[in-house]
């Protein structure tokens, strides 16, 4: 019989307000949930969210979620009594409480509020809505200082309860309550509101020390009754509610005998300054260190697979699966502004929307009617107002609006003459296939990763050099003055609903499952894991090269070594193949890659045996040490204090001059009137 796999995608938060990422899932859940019926697609959350179900009922209502996803929520569904009728507290529900008297907080403009007295002491605090539904209640002690904070979902009853410590007024505590009115989970939460360990009072009474345990624990009983599971991690940020771990260790986490787990890449894996060689985030370890128990890793882009595969090994388990995006439908009277530019994104650091804030300073100098609308929610926190402060500083009130989120663009992209993405990151960029499809050209910084693998340069749009505001300056005064240019790339730019269409989105996801439903999952074939160990034998120093070779212990059938050499602190990570059979292996560290090394760096010896691939640090417990010097540098390649094999850049000592040997001064005798006189003799 065909075996039907069913999938799983576990993001933290779904909203009407969705950032790239949520709308990303959302659309492929959708397509899934049309292209493929015999699949059952749920959605997983796994943050607390007050009006999540309200949300969910609002999305489906306005087609933006498909009436057959199943949406789930861990702190929801872990509620023994989830299946119960509401149990509401009428009393507390009420905007006037007998015995209390209330004064209405006028401060408070969208939702009425109210402080509450009792013979003299302020005691309480409650918020309502515009229907008048109690959002929450906080109880305060005789000093004014709040004590507890009790907030009720919209079907009026007690859900959370936040405990505070009343001398740092720090949240200490979180706890839910179920519709029977009883409390089947709390929380407990560090100075910097990060969720840490939590107790769970259900069907067994548990304790996890992390996040990402009680997220495994609850996944596992979500797919339990399930054949066929899939799992996919859909994002690795560190959060308030995962701290430590990630979503993926949650996920690493999960037992099922036939269960598949994909890891999904929506943003680079580098970090500051995000460039090739740039360090990978640490948010990427528990991934990257576990690529052997994943059984399959879709990037959106060939750049980021191909990077993954230089640092850790090319596997037949990376996929490249771009977004896809629809053809426009034309927007009747709408029609290109010459003075009009846009940028879609949210104000936040790696955005870098004060790049395109920047360049249009030029821009509105050349031409004062030129605008720049910026789409995208803020945060209302210093990067905001160092944004609108920008604008301000540069004069530019006029010329850059700062527009806000926008649920629908359709009729924003064909308005405007081109799109900027000025992005220090990104993992594709939906903006830009968006704003092609309708025909709207990309002024992109040529980034990792997106841009490359979308924009056709000169053809479909404009790369500029990454960082540099001048260049898109210059790019954006030069389509502005070459309508003949933007004709073609805006003619060329519909193309992209081919090269990233529909139909080959579906196709590549139909072939994804198929594989999926057809091999033995990871946690059922992997054989017992490997922990190799490098141990460097030998070193010798030659003209051009230092070669290094070790014997591996700790992994039998050994299929492949390299090594690679990585920066303590910096960018630079240099990468070397490995020669070799059973347990011994050499390594040639060619010298023109060593001088160019500029900090102290460590050398890592990559262990493959066709299962597992191990990063491991080359250990050098014999303390061996060649060094040699090029030009004003000394490289020296050592054994660290604690037996680890390391690389240093020194310089090189000044070449001294030959010493030359001092010549014996030869005594003079005093000259005597004799001696004189026989001179004189003689003569």
């Amino acid at each position: 019989m065909k075996t039907i796999s069913n999938p799983y995608f576990i993001l933290n938060t779904i909203a009407v307000k969705r950032s790239g990422l949520t709308k990303a899932v959302v659309a492929r859940l959708n397509m899934m949930c049309e292209e493929m019926p015999e699949r059952m697609i749920s959605l997983l959350t796994i943050s607390y969210q007050r009006t999540l179900w309200g949300d969910v009922r609002s999305m489906k209502k306005e087609g933006i979620l498909h009436q057959n996803i199943k949406v789930m929520n861990c702190l929801y569904d872990l509620d023994p009594s989830k299946d119960m009728s509401v149990q509401k507290d009428s009393h507390a529900l009420q905007a006037e409480e007998e015995g209390l008297v209330a004064f209405q907080d006028h401060s408070q403009k969208e939702n009425p509020s109210y402080r509450y007295f009792k013979n003299g002491d302020y005691v309480q605090y409650k918020r309502f809505d515009r229907e008048g539904r109690l959002i929450f209640c906080d109880k305060m002690n005789e000093a004014r200082i709040r004590t507890k904070r009790q907030e009720y979902s919209p079907d009026g009853y007690l859900v959370k309860e936040i405990i505070y410590d009343t001398g740092s007024k720090h949240e200490r505590t979180h706890k839910y309550f179920g519709k029977d009115g009883k409390c089947y989970l709390s929380i407990w939460l560090d100075a910097k509101k990060n969720w840490t360990k939590c107790q769970y009072f259900g069907d067994e009474n548990k304790e996890f020390e992390d996040m990402a345990d009680l997220y495994s624990y609850w996944i596992e009983k979500v797919i339990a009754e399930d054949e066929n599971p899939i799992i996919f991690a859909e994002f690795r940020d560190r959060l308030y509610n995962l701290p430590n771990k990630n979503l993926d260790d949650a996920v690493l986490g999960v037992h099922h005998p036939n269960v598949r787990k994909v890891g999904f890449a929506h943003s680079s894996h580098f970090t500051i300054p995000y460039s090739d060689g740039a360090p990978v985030s640490g948010v990427w370890n528990s991934l990257y260190s576990n690529l052997d128990r994943f059984d399959k890793m879709i990037y959106l882009t060939h750049g980021q697979r191909e990077s993954a595969a230089l640092l850790y090994g090319d596997r037949p388990s990376f996929e490249v699966i771009p977004h896809f995006v629809k053809p426009a439908q034309h927007v009747q009277g709408v029609k290109a502004d010459p003075n009009l530019f846009i940028l879609v994104a949210r104000i936040h650091y790696k955005k870098r929307v004060e790049d395109g804030i920047k360049a249009f300073e030029k821009v509105a100098a050349k031409n004062p009617k030129a605008r720049l609308e910026i789409y995208g929610f803020g945060y209302s926190d210093d990067q905001e107002n160092e944004t609108v402060s920008l604008i301000n500083d540069l004069k530019l009130e006029d010329n850059v609006i700062l527009k806000g989120f926008a649920a629908d663009m359709s009729a924003v992209y064909p308005g405007a003459y081109a799109t900027l993405m000025t992005s220090r990151s990104e993992g594709f960029g939906m903006s830009m296939t968006e704003s092609l499809s309708y025909g709207t050209p990309v002024i992109a910084y040529d980034i990792n990763f997106g841009p490359r693998d979308i924009i056709r340069d000169g053809v479909d749009g404009l790369l500029v050099k990454d960082g540099s505001v001048e260049e898109m300056s210059e790019k954006i005064i030069s389509l502005m003055e070459n309508p003949e240019l933007r004709e073609t790339l805006s003619r060329n730019a519909r193309e992209v609903t081919k090269r990233f269409g529909y139909d080959k989105f579906i196709a590549e996801w139909k072939t994804l499952f198929r594989e999926l439903d057809e091999s033995v999952p990871k946690i059922a074939s992997l054989p017992l894991e490997s922990h190799p160990h490098a141990v460097l034998e030998h070193m010798s120093n030659q003209d051009d090269a230092v070669t290094i070779e070790f014997k591996i212990a700790g992994m039998e059938n050994i299929k492949e070594v390299s090594a690679y050499i990585q920066e303590r602190e910096g960018t630079n990570t240099l990468l070397f193949s490995g020669t070799g059979e059973g347990v011994s292996w050499k390594v040639i560290l060619d010298k023109k890659s060593l001088v160019s090394i500029e900090k102290i760096s460590d050398v890592f010896i990559r262990v493959s045996d066709g299962h597992y691939t191990k990063n491991v640090r080359a250990e050098n417990g014999k303390k061996l040490e060649v060094s040699f010097a090029e030009g004003s540098k000394k490289i020296r390649v050592y054994g660290t204090k604690n037996g680890l094999l390391s690389v240093k850049p020194m310089k090189a000592a000044p070449v001294q001059p030959e010493p030359q040997a001092e010549k014996t001064p030869v005594r003079e005798e005093p000259k005597s009137k004799e001696t004189g006189l026989l001179k004189k003799l003689f003569r």
